[in-house]
């Protein structure tokens, strides 16, 4: 009876810790066609009844992003919805020129070990068939999860949107270049050692004359 008992109250527990989404969630999201593209993913939410308002901060690439989300929590099945996401096209360049209109999709799943959204970001109508839908894993995380952070938090909120460009302290490394001359002391030796050939002597009366050298190509050392 004491057996039944406890698991009665554990069930209990669980469903009412189940009836909510409200906290800070985190966790990755990739692209379902396995291309390997990452996003880094932070939900901020807040419940009233059905009706479910939050934040949604990624990182993709380069590229930062938070922006405002709204959608409902059916506490039957579990099911969290959110609308009208704008999620990058995972073969944008660099300038993420391109935004796909998705909806967030999840289910959740709650054990003693934690709380987790499992689901995916799915195209809308008109882009369903151009972005591929991109899969998460989001974890709660209940020490950020109290109600005075959360409506701090969407109090606070502005809606952001930044690339990061390296510049040059990002990418210079500072060095100290030392020049040390360069000595081939074979080379050296062999012109000090060389017995000097005169050819020819030609004498001349200006203060100052040109000459001019050919060379025909071999390499022989001379110079």
């Amino acid at each position: 009876m004491k057996r039944l008992l406890l698991i009665l109250m554990l069930a209990c527990g669980l469903s009412s810790g189940a009836q909510n989404v409200v906290g800070y969630w985190y966790g990755a999201a990739n692209v379902s066609t396995g291309t390997g593209n990452n996003y880094m993913v932070e939900l901020i939410l807040q419940q009233n009844k059905t009706a479910v308002q939050g934040i949604l901060n990624y990182y993709f690439r380069n590229s930062f992003r938070s922006i405002k989300i709204n959608g409902n929590f059916n506490s039957s099945n579990r099911q969290l919805s959110l609308f009208n996401i704008p999620v990058p096209y995972p073969g944008s360049t660099e300038a993420l020129e391109v935004d796909c209109m998705m909806d967030f999709l999840a289910t959740l799943r709650v054990a003693q070990a934690g709380s987790n959204l499992n689901g995916r970001f799915i195209g809308q109508e008109k882009y369903k068939y151009t972005c591929p839908d991109v899969v998460f894993d989001l974890r709660l995380n209940k020490e950020a999860g109290n109600q005075d952070s959360i409506m701090t938090a969407l109090r606070n909120f502005k809606e952001t949107f930044q690339v990061w460009k390296p510049t040059a302290a990002d990418t210079l490394v500072a060095a100290t270049v030392i020049n040390r001359p360069v000595v081939n002391y074979v080379v050296n030796r062999q012109y000090k050692e060389r017995e000097t050939e005169v050819a020819n002597e030609i004498f001349v009366d200006s203060d100052s004359i040109m000459v001019d050298f050919y060379d025909n190509g071999d390499v022989d050392g001379d110079s």
